[in-house]
C-alpha cells in the first residue's frame, strides 16, 4: 500500500491506485477510517474532508473544553457524517452519537467504521464503565428534507455537530440548515466547513 499525507493523517492506496482508507492518530488512539472517493454513488460522503480533521484535531488540542467528564453521558446528533470521523471522536469522549447521512453512505462507511471503533472501544472498557452508554446510533436520514424524525433527535441531543455538510441543492440546504440551528436552541453546535463555491454559512458559538 503506498500513503499519501493529507492534513494531520494518511491516505492509503492499494496496488491499482484506489485510495481505500484514512490513518489518523486521535487522542493517542491509531484509527483506520475507510473511504471511497472512487465510487460513483456515494457522493460527497466518500471520503475524509480536510474540516473533520480539522474538527476532530481541534477538539484533541483543546482537550479540557472536551474533556470525558463533560461529554460523558452527553447525547451528539451528527449531520452528514460521510466516514464517521466526526462522531467517532466525540464517542471516544464517552458521548452518546447519533449519526446520520443518506441510507447508502450509512451503510457502506458510517456504520462500519463507526461500529469499529465501538469494538475497539468497548474491549478496553471492560471492567470500567458499561459499553453500552457508548454505543452509537446510525440512521439514514437525508436531511435536507427536514423529516420530522430528525427533529425529534435534535430535540434530545447536547450537541450538533457537522463538518463540511455539502448538497446538490443548495438553496434547500441553506434553509434546513438555519431551521436545525434554530431548533439547537441553546444546545452546542459545532459547524466546521472549508470554503465551497456555491456555499456560504453562518457560523454560530
Amino acid at each position: 500500500l503506498d500513503t499519501t499525507m493529507k492534513a494531520q493523517g494518511y491516505c492509503h492506496f492499494n496496488d491499482d491506485g484506489k485510495n481505500t482508507s484514512f490513518t489518523i492518530n486521535l487522542f493517542e488512539t491509531d484509527l483506520l477510517i475507510e473511504q471511497d472517493p472512487s465510487s460513483r454513488d456515494l457522493g460527497h460522503g466518500a471520503v475524509v474532508w480536510d474540516a473533520s480533521v480539522v474538527l476532530v484535531k481541534y477538539m484533541e488540542k483543546n482537550y479540557k473544553d472536551y474533556d470525558a467528564s463533560k461529554l460523558a453521558n452527553k447525547t451528539v446528533l451528527e449531520l452528514g457524517s460521510g466516514c464517521g470521523l466526526g462522531g467517532i471522536a466525540f464517542m471516544m469522549k464517552g458521548a452518546k452519537v447519533t449519526c446520520t447521512d443518506l441510507e447508502n453512505v450509512t451503510q457502506r462507511l458510517t456504520e462500519r467504521n463507526v461500529q469499529a471503533v465501538y469494538r475497539k472501544l468497548k474491549a478496553s472498557l471492560v471492567g470500567k464503565i458499561s459499553a453500552q452508554t457508548l454505543e452509537p446510533s446510525i440512521y439514514p436520514i437525508d436531511w435536507t428534507h427536514n423529516p420530522i424524525c430528525l427533529k425529534e433527535k435534535e430535540s434530545t441531543a447536547a450537541t450538533i455537530q457537522s463538518t463540511d455538510e455539502t448538497t446538490d441543492d443548495v438553496d434547500k440546504k441553506a434553509t434546513n440548515l438555519e431551521s436545525t440551528l434554530e431548533i439547537t436552541d441553546n444546545k452546542s453546535t459545532s459547524v466546521a466547513s472549508e470554503p465551497q463555491k456555491v456555499f456560504h454559512t453562518k457560523f454560530i458559538d
